[in-house]
């Protein structure tokens, strides 16, 4: 218990030498799940209201945006590109020095979801969707951008750090 106490007092000593909030990492969440909120219901709202522009203005097969795409190609597209940003954060953010279990977990879980989103998606206006494809879109290339060393370098992020393998951790061979 001694040891334990050291340790979070040693983690609250680094925090606070460093000017680091563990909870700052939730600002960008608590601002953008709002915003991402309103324009879904704009959307909505927007695509009820009878617009005639929203109406007759879609891309390519799903010309009318204000009735769920017949052809499930939008919601396929949503989900799919969720996955991908999902995915791609999970292989690129931070959660690998997370605890490996419960990162694990996440994966499953997300991953069990994904069926059920793309299941309600079909529902939504293809005006809602197009805008959630092209946002996942977008962030799936953004993601991978990023990960260009020499765009790396250029905005001048610190180098990544690479944790040793714990030599006491035991290789799971199965499923769970």
């Amino acid at each position: 218990q001694m040891q334990m106490q050291k340790a979070v007092m040693d983690t609250q000593k680094l925090l606070r030498d460093n000017n680091a909030n563990p909870l700052g990492s939730l600002i960008p969440l608590a601002v953008q799940l709002p915003l991402m909120f309103s324009f879904y219901l704009a959307l909505s709202r927007l695509a009820t209201s009878g617009s005639e522009t929203f109406a007759h203005g879609g891309p390519f097969w799903a010309l009318d945006l204000t009735s769920p795409d017949p052809t499930w190609i939008l919601p396929a597209v949503s989900t799919a590109a969720t996955f991908a940003v999902a995915e791609l954060g999970f292989r690129f953010g931070t959660t690998g020095q997370a605890d490996p279990g419960q990162t694990q977990m996440m994966k499953y879980i997300f991953r069990g979801m994904m069926p059920v989103l793309g299941y309600f998606s079909t529902t939504f206006p293809a005006g809602v969707l197009v805008y959630w494809a092209t946002t996942n879109v977008f962030s799936v290339v953004q993601l991978l951008v990023l990960q260009v060393p020499v765009v790396r370098q250029w905005a001048k992020f610190p180098k990544r750090i690479q944790h040793p393998k714990n030599p006491y951790a035991e290789d799971k061979a199965g499923f769970m």
